[in-house]
């Protein structure tokens, strides 16, 4: 598919614009389709149902859509652009997967330091705001994942892991993040500032700082790859183990140590030290694999 690179030489300010617009008409569309969505349906399903399918509307409109048009005025091959060309191989995607695994208690730690955090006194009602509308997104999110079967289930893996995923990744790393990279000739800065960004646009400042991270290793994947299928795998991985967990534990199973490893009991700290560790060899090993194979193609 190639489209008309028209704003292809034009200043990074102006692409910002650009895409700032076609993500307002997105986000008009998305509003307009939820809320027919709702009217039609509201009567025959259930609210988890209604908030699967906005989601699936958000994903689609707001995030796939304005990277993909706003990628196709920058560039007659947007796909290419947003480095979503390419397969990633399997060893590369067993790799990620690993990383995710080995990550886990320390981002447990970092999660649990976050949202422990107390703001100065004079900042109290500030804070009580804060924590008032994350327990109402936290409230939504229940609501969300209130599954009553294995179809409910896979039917949120698919909008909450892979959409989301694609939708988020392609807008935040393939568009965003190649827009900071092409303003500052500096990966780093590209994927910090885009890291901040995506952290900061989920309003969530009790969650603020693992979400900058983990935004920060998928943008690193996608510099060290060359493809956008590599952090979307994380951003599934991430997202679907959290629904899978969820659905679990619905069911009656505790899965309580894993959400606290690395966070108490004797040895937390040096497990959670072990796991950041770990995560950096895996990493190292994930970076030479993908160059290699990047090299040898």
């Amino acid at each position: 598919m190639a489209f008309s690179n028209i704003y292809g030489k034009v200043s990074f300010w102006t692409k910002i614009f650009i895409m700032l617009c076609v993500m307002l008409v997105m986000l008009i569309v998305s509003a307009l389709l939820t809320w027919g969505f709702d009217k039609c349906f509201h009567t025959i399903l259930s609210l988890s149902d209604i908030l699967i399918g906005s989601m699936f509307i958000q994903c689609i409109f707001l995030f796939f859509l304005t990277a993909v048009i706003s990628a196709g005025l920058f560039s007659p091959h947007p796909f290419k652009y947003l480095q979503m060309d390419k397969r990633p191989s399997l060893g590369a995607i067993l790799g990620v997967i690993v990383c995710m695994i080995a990550v886990i208690p320390f981002m447990n730690l970092i999660i649990d330091w976050n949202q422990s955090l107390k703001l100065p006194e004079s900042f109290s009602a500030i804070e009580t705001w804060i924590r008032e509308k994350e327990a109402a997104a936290q409230s939504i999110t229940d609501q969300l994942l209130d599954m009553q079967s294995l179809g409910n289930l896979l039917l949120i893996v698919v909008v909450v892991g892979i959409l989301t995923g694609i939708g988020e990744e392609s807008l935040f790393r393939g568009l965003l993040q190649r827009l900071l990279w092409e303003k500052t000739k500096n990966h780093h800065v590209a994927i910090w500032v885009g890291a901040i960004i995506f952290s900061a646009v989920h309003f969530q400042f009790f969650g603020f700082v693992p979400r900058m991270l983990l935004g920060a290793f998928f943008g690193y994947l996608l510099v060290w790859s060359g493809n956008i299928w590599l952090p979307i795998t994380a951003h599934f991985f991430n997202n679907s183990m959290t629904v899978v967990f969820h659905y679990i534990e619905d069911k009656g199973y505790d899965l309580s140590y894993f959400e606290e490893v690395g966070t108490t009991g004797n040895g937390s700290l040096y497990m959670a030290i072990f796991s950041l560790i770990l995560f950096i060899l895996c990493s190292g090993i994930l970076y030479k694999y993908v160059k290699k194979r990047e090299s040898a193609s």
